[in-house]
């Protein structure tokens, strides 16, 4: 059986797999109540901080029971500039590695509400926004820096969905 399961933040990555699930019909499950079943697991994850919510632990619990792993990150970057795309790339990689684990991956654009995030997600920011040497980053960081942003498109999930089916 196919399952998503999802790692949410601010909303966008959720909206995204409850579409996903809904289109395909597919159960839905958040990362931290999915219960080991032998599944194939799409799973949509929220990028933060080069890393993927709930990914870690999600695998360290089920990666050797999963039978195909489809991962479709969201974040705020463009993964057509080459820096961001590269970024990505080392992140997978060491995915794979650590795991042990082949899998697709895909990528949507998410959406972000700077009132809505913690202390420490505002001073990650400010932080990441001083201290970058990349420049496409730091363009991402400032132009969300203190807004609400959505660069969330359904298209491109619908895109996802034709290739799955």
């Amino acid at each position: 059986m196919t399952v998503v399961v999802y790692a949410s933040k601010n909303g966008s990555t959720k909206r995204y797999a409850k579409k996903m699930a809904r289109e395909l019909k597919l159960e839905l499950y958040e990362y931290s109540e999915y219960k080991d079943e032998g599944d194939d697991i799409i799973y949509f994850g929220a990028v933060y901080n080069e890393k993927v919510l709930g990914l870690d632990g999600f695998l360290d619990k089920h990666s050797d029971k999963i039978k195909s792993f489809h991962l479709i990150t969201v974040g705020l970057l463009d993964l057509n500039i080459r820096s961001n795309a590269l970024e990505y790339e080392d992140m997978l990689k060491n995915i794979r590695f650590r795991y042990n684990l082949d899998f697709r991956h895909d990528h949507l654009k998410g959406a972000i509400d700077y009132s809505k995030l913690s202390f420490i997600d505002k001073l990650m920011i400010k932080y990441k926004i001083s201290k970058t040497d990349n420049a496409n980053r730091k363009l991402a960081f400032a132009l969300t820096y203190n807004k609400w942003v959505d660069y969330s498109d359904a298209n491109v999930l619908k895109m996802i969905v034709q290739n799955l089916i």
